[in-house]
């Protein structure tokens, strides 16, 4: 991190590398996303399917430990994403926090402009997309653990209501 000028003034062309590395950064994250938003959204909407499918064949056959073990590794594969997600959210929301944490103002103008380049950049956090439209973070993992929970109380008093009116 840039704590005071005199770290500039070693490393002159320092903040230059910094805008250019940051903006490939950008560049290669848009790429990504344009190259595997498809790919994600049927991801996404796969493991919807199977968490609901496998939420009811547990529910039907509290039982078998197998259904649990699959549920388990189906739940693992989405976990991986959604860290995966969240990190690149988070460290990317960091950048403007921590450039404006350093000694900016003691900085050339030129230096200034190079700086605040940056943070504008970072005001929109990088992200992965699923199918371009949604954020792939924690949030999402989230909110399909309460979408499968909603689903399953009303699966489970669906099911009870059958069962006790045959």
């Amino acid at each position: 991190m840039i704590q005071t000028s005199s770290n500039i003034q070693e490393f002159p062309n320092l903040l230059p590398k910094i805008l250019k590395k940051h903006v490939e950064m950008l560049k290669i994250v848009n790429t990504f996303n344009e190259s595997f938003k498809f790919m994600s959204l049927i991801q996404l909407v796969m493991s919807t399917m199977i968490f609901f499918t496998m939420l009811f064949s547990i529910q039907m056959y509290e039982k078998q430990f197998e259904m649990h073990i699959a549920f388990s590794a189906a739940l693992l594969q989405l976990i991986f994403v959604c860290v995966f997600g969240e990190i690149l959210r988070s460290e990317s929301e960091a950048i403007f926090d921590n450039l404006y944490q350093t000694n900016w103002y003691e900085l050339s103008v030129k230096e200034q402009k190079v700086i605040l380049m940056i943070m504008m950049n970072s005001t929109n956090p990088i992200s992965i997309k699923a199918g371009g439209m949604y954020d792939i973070n924690l949030m999402t993992l989230v909110q399909q653990y309460q979408g499968f929970t909603g689903c399953q109380t009303s699966g489970t008093m669906a099911l009870k209501s059958h069962y006790t009116a045959s």
